[in-house]
């Protein structure tokens, strides 16, 4: 195989590399260890399987969610004051 013919070695997701994506990682992680805290306690109180992953999965969803909108906000405002600093810095060869 030539470099052409070589294909990508990230996973695209809507033609967008899943490594790129930003706070992909840390909310699913986040997610993944508050589900299985959650659905561990569950069944060592209620010894009830059943209930124990219903409960996993659903605190899953709801900690991978917070932690997404929690990063992407902490993103977005991050990013909104480097380019606000970025407009008060001169260029290159601007006379000040």
């Amino acid at each position: 195989m030539t470099e052409e013919e070589k294909p990508s070695e990230g996973t695209n997701l809507f033609g967008k590399e899943l490594k790129d994506v930003p706070c992909l990682r840390s909310s699913l992680v986040f997610g993944i260890l508050g589900g299985m805290t959650v659905a561990f306690a569950s069944f060592m109180s209620t010894s009830n399987a059943r209930k124990s992953l219903r409960r996993g999965f659903a605190s899953y969803c709801g900690f991978t969610v917070t932690a997404w909108i929690i990063c992407r906000s902490n993103y977005s405002m991050k990013l909104f004051r480097v380019m606000k600093i970025k407009d008060h810095i001169p260029k290159r060869g601007d006379d000040v």
